[in-house]
């Protein structure tokens, strides 16, 4: 069997001198203080990321909702529009059949007029020139 190519600390001061030795070895120590600093560095960007897509996501759906009070309110106006146009047609319809029950009663009265002309002898021309 091999022996490991990197020594194991047997003793305390074995492992004292193992971290000082990483220490000088990675330059004084400045990437291990730079790792220890930015321990939280990914949780900080993952946080950052998930800010800006919930963000992402308010502004989405604050367009969405604008988009749809503006066509609510479209709706909202149609449907006014809608109404006045079926009163006003009601209302036209009301003139059309009280029209058409004047001209039958004035249909009515010619009849008359004619039949009373016909039995007095008086001659009727329906197109007069």
């Amino acid at each position: 069997m091999q022996s490991p190519s990197f020594p194991l600390p047997h003793s305390l001061s074995d492992f004292v001198w193992l971290i000082l030795a990483g220490f000088f070895v990675t330059g004084g120590g400045a990437a291990w203080y730079s790792a220890w600093k930015n321990r939280n560095k990914p949780d900080a960007d993952i946080h950052e990321s998930q800010a800006r897509t919930a963000l992402t996501f308010a502004q989405a759906r604050s367009k969405d909702l604008e988009a749809n009070i503006s066509a609510g309110d479209a709706l909202i106006r149609m449907i006014g529009q809608v109404t006045l146009a079926q009163m006003a047609k009601e209302r036209a319809d009301a003139e059309v059949e009280r029209l058409a029950n004047e001209n039958a009663a004035y249909e009515k009265q010619i009849r008359w007029a004619k039949a009373t002309f016909k039995v007095k002898g008086i001659p009727w021309e329906d197109n007069p020139k």
